[in-house]
This record gives C-alpha cells, structure tokens and sequence, in this order.
C-alpha cells in the first residue's frame, strides 16, 4: 500500500478549511458580543441619565412642597393678623 500525498494534502486543506471557518465563527461571536457589550454600556448610560432626571424632579418637587409650606405659613400668618387686627377695630 503506497502513501496517497494527494488525498491527505486535499484532507489537509479541508482540515484547515475546517479551522478557519471556526476561527472565524468565533471571531464574528466575539464582535457581536462586543457590540451587545457597547448597546448594554449604552443602556446603563440612558438608565443612570434617567435616573438623575428622576431625583432632580424629586428635588424639585419637595422644593416646590417646601415652598407651597412656607407659603401657606406665611398666609397663616397674614390671616392671624388680619384677624387680631379686625378684633382690634370693633373693641
């Protein structure tokens, strides 16, 4: 039985076909898990974004409630002298 070059060259080349197919296979996984990686950084960036939307809107809101308190103080206060100053009149 003699060596046959030819069909274990064409194995060969078939063999490294074979590789570089995977090989490519995982670099085309690689990239797109890269790309999921850029997408989901992305994400985390809108969410942390949004979040500081929302606690500047909470900010503003208990702002504007600490506001519409001190206001309402403050009317409480023109209605009490108001009041002492009309008692006032009729005495």
């Amino acid at each position: 039985m003699s060596f046959n070059f030819e069909a274990f060259n064409s194995g060969i080349v078939a063999l490294s076909s074979n590789f570089e197919a995977i090989f490519f296979d995982i670099e085309a996984f690689y990239s797109e898990t890269e790309a999921r990686s850029y997408k989901f950084g992305a994400f985390c960036s809108d969410f942390e974004a949004l979040s500081s939307d929302f606690k500047a809107i909470f900010f503003g809101v208990e702002a504007f409630c600490s506001e519409v308190e001190a206001w309402s103080c403050e009317f409480g206060a023109f209605c009490s002298g108001f009041k002492a100053f009309s008692f006032d009149d009729y005495q």
